[in-house]
């Protein structure tokens, strides 16, 4: 993981944070609840379940883009080169 993925991923995180405790404000929870059903009124449901389907995606891609990296410095330690043949797909040789 790099530095820029792994600050992603922080800020995305403390967004989500940030949103469940202001949810959990508005309906009187603490915020140390692991589950909760929100009332219907409360604002913020919107915004966090946006929030987390962001996290969760980012963190897809971050994990994604680190096997990317292992499986190309795997075959570049074999002494293979990345070729990117006449139809678009990549291959090693």
């Amino acid at each position: 993981m790099t530095q820029n993925e792994a600050n992603q991923l922080n800020e995305s995180q403390a967004k989500v944070r940030g949103l469940w405790n202001k949810m959990c404000d508005f309906d009187g929870l603490p915020h140390e609840t692991r589950v909760a059903i929100f009332s219907k009124d409360n604002p913020y449901t919107k915004a966090h379940f946006d929030a987390m389907t962001e996290f969760f995606a980012l963190s897809k891609r971050v994990a994604r883009n680190g096997a990317r990296r292992e499986k190309y410095a795997a075959y570049k330690s074999l002494g293979l080169n990345q070729v990117r043949g006449a139809l678009g797909g990549v291959y090693y040789e």
